[in-house]
């Protein structure tokens, strides 16, 4: 099920009992939301995404700064691998949410099996975040009878180093067989050395420089209860 929010507008922010502009100053209450995701026996959460920052970071998806007119590949954040993000045979995936902020003008382009799926060009300094988008890429495949790959690009269209991040959160769902692989492939952040680890692992320290990546577990709802 996707997430769900609901909004209210305080009373507070408009006082009946002044003149002029409404209070702003008093308490303003959040709006009344739930960002639980809830997950299916079948399904698992998949997140792709950047971070493009001078300041290193023991996150998978972590990169320096992109340079004018240069592109980088969404990482895989369970992983640290670049996409394309392998769909593997018996599975769909479909995504909730996505959004991101860029310190440039960017130029993103999402795609499916090498296919133009979407585009986006957007200016620096423009947050952008969408919830409940429930796009469902496989809809052609819904049985899972072929793997597909999907992937995402940013272009710095600007004119200095891009910082900012962008990050899209998806499920993978389990629709037939061969069953989910118990280990994965990741890779260091620091150093780049690829090697094996249980897919449930989150904090991970690399056999061959020692330093600690953070990568994102992929626990399927079955295995939460």
């Amino acid at each position: 099920m996707p997430t769900q929010s609901r909004a209210r507008t305080p009373a507070s922010w408009a006082n009946p009992s002044k003149e002029g502009k409404p209070d702003y100053q008093e308490t303003v209450h959040k709006a009344d939301v739930s960002d639980r995701i809830v997950l299916n026996t079948n399904e698992a959460v998949i997140r792709l995404g950047l971070l493009m920052t001078p300041v290193p970071s023991p996150y998978p998806h972590y990169k320096v700064p992109l340079p004018s007119g240069n592109v980088y590949q969404v990482v895989d954040l369970a992983t640290g691998v670049d996409t394309p993000y392998t769909i593997p045979v018996g599975y769909t995936f479909s995504i909730l949410s996505y959004w991101w902020a860029f310190k440039q003008p960017v130029t993103g382009y999402m795609y499916l099996d090498t296919f133009i799926l979407s585009s986006l060009q957007d200016e620096a300094f423009e947050p952008h975040y969408e919830r409940d988008v429930l796009e469902d890429y496989l809809a052609t495949d819904p049985t899972g009878l072929a793997a597909h790959t999907l992937g995402y690009t940013c272009t710095n269209e600007g004119t200095r180093d891009m910082e900012g991040y962008f990050m899209f959160v998806g499920k993978l769902r389990e629709v037939g067989t061969p069953p989910f692989p118990d280990l994965k492939e990741v890779r260091c952040v620091h150093c780049g050395h690829m090697h094996k680890v249980d897919r449930k692992l989150g904090k991970v320290e690399c056999p061959k420089c020692a330093g600690e990546t953070t990568y994102m577990p992929i626990i399927f709802g079955r295995e939460l209860i």
